[in-house]
């Protein structure tokens, strides 16, 4: 019972601190910011380092900071060693890679690189300075790379409590950043859980950087400047691949009906085109970061098209899309389409429908966005 709580109240003080990241970067922003490439290292690393494991059996007696072992590069390489079995290395994996993330779009990729290098180096001076010479408050037991993000995490809640400008009368965001100095101190006086006090380390530490690089640090300069691919723009870079839906879909018709004889039913465009006004239909349908512009089709009366681009940060990060549709269904509570951007590509339904209070809805590509104007 005693592990079961000290894993429950590991596990909630670092999802404060994920939603405190969240908050601190703004989760409306995420799909405009670049891919963090530091980030993505990282994990790259932290995974080849469950490999290494897999594959060699004395990398652990290699690389952890076992103290009886000699060793100046063990407090490093131990970070990038995993001994909390299956879940453990997964959770470890996940929250590294998340609050990597996070911290690299705040701080910048050399900062959150500096601060989780202090976040592997730091602890063990501190708790020798403050005569905790055991070992017993490093979080990691001689592998794993928790206790270096759970102090890189206390580092974006810090930020988040100095935060100034439009969030700083935001009394919600001030409660979430705390709680995780005060969360931390109690699991280490109550459970000696040395997440805790890594926590507290990383949050002064974060508290410091921010107040003095405050006229220096540019958190929103990705925002500000665009790059040419952004978390939100891989997906309609790999969307620009023509005829790969026509040939999934081909396949799993094929296996569905040899090896369960089912026959999957088709979706394609009514015969005759039944009649549709398509005038509430028209106009701009806007998103964080996307707009979509739908006009009367060029190819029957009935029809429409469907112009798919970025937009704000988005703008110019990937060439509009275009898709063409015609009607399937037309009914009280929607109006199905069938839309596709070549003759190669498969069919796809794009449904409009409208709310009880009467605002119009497009939903295209598993997203429902709603009417911003008309064109």
């Amino acid at each position: 019972m005693g592990g079961l709580l000290f894993n429950v109240t590991t596990a909630v003080l670092m999802v404060l601190m994920f939603n405190g990241g969240l908050a601190l970067i703004g989760q409306g922003t995420l799909g405009r910011r670049r891919i963090p490439w530091a980030a993505v290292g990282l994990t790259a690393l932290a995974l080849a380092g469950v490999v290494t494991q897999l594959c060699w059996s004395g990398a652990m007696a290699a690389f952890d900071s076992d103290p009886s072992r000699s060793g100046w590069w063990r407090v490093v390489t131990s970070v990038f060693m995993q001994n909390g079995g299956f879940l453990g290395a997964a959770w470890n994996l996940a929250t590294l890679a998340v609050i990597a993330a996070f911290a690299e779009w705040f701080w910048g990729a050399p900062l959150m690189l500096g601060l989780l290098a202090a976040g592997i180096l730091l602890p063990q001076h501190i708790d020798s300075l403050f005569g905790q010479t055991s070992g017993s408050t490093d979080p990691r037991n001689f592998a794993g790379s928790s206790g270096s993000t759970y102090f890189l995490a206390a580092t974006l809640a810090a930020a988040l409590l100095l935060r100034g400008g439009d969030h700083r009368e935001n009394p919600k965001e001030k409660l979430l950043a705390l709680s995780a100095p005060v969360l931390g101190l109690a699991v280490w006086f109550a459970q000696s859980n040395a997440h805790g006090l890594v926590t507290v380390y990383g949050f002064v530490l974060g508290a410091l950087v921010r107040a003095l690089g405050r006229h220096v640090l540019r958190p929103d300069r990705d925002l500000q400047r665009p790059p040419r691919t952004t978390m939100a723009s891989l997906a309609a870079i790999v969307g620009k691949r023509h005829g790969q839906a026509d040939r999934h879909e081909a396949l799993c018709r094929e296996l569905s009906a040899e090896l369960a004889g089912v026959t999957m039913p088709g979706f394609a465009p009514a015969e005759g085109h039944p009649p549709v006004d398509t005038e509430p239909f028209t106009g701009t349908y806007k998103r964080e970061g996307f707009l979509m512009t739908i006009t009367d089709g060029p190819a029957a009366e009935g029809t429409l098209q469907l112009r798919y681009e970025g937009a704000e940060g988005l703008k110019g990060t990937f060439d509009p899309l275009v898709w063409h549709l015609s009607p399937v269904s037309d009914t009280p509570s929607k109006t199905v389409f069938a839309g596709r951007r070549n003759e190669k590509d498969a069919w796809i339904p794009v449904v409009f429908y409208a709310l009880a209070d009467g605002s119009r809805y497009v939903h295209f590509g598993v997203r429902a966005t709603a009417k911003s104007g008309r064109t």
